[in-house]
């Protein structure tokens, strides 16, 4: 089972100065938006996108 609070919950022992990736379960905006809130510099997208009927559309709102 994917939880992004497990993600949020390691967010605040990774290093300032390490570029930080949330890298499984981001599949929305609101779950991007989360991940960037806790601080992660990235996501990592990849069941999400491949399901979607449009991927694009996917991604284009990921990053707004």
């Amino acid at each position: 089972k994917t939880d992004l609070g497990t993600a949020e919950a390691l967010a605040s022992h990774l290093p300032d100065t390490a570029v930080c990736i949330a890298e499984s379960g981001v599949a929305t905006r609101e779950g991007a938006a989360r991940m960037y809130a806790a601080g992660y510099d990235g996501i990592l997208v990849g069941e999400a996108l491949i399901r979607a009927d449009n991927p694009a559309m996917l991604l284009a709102e990921l990053r707004r």
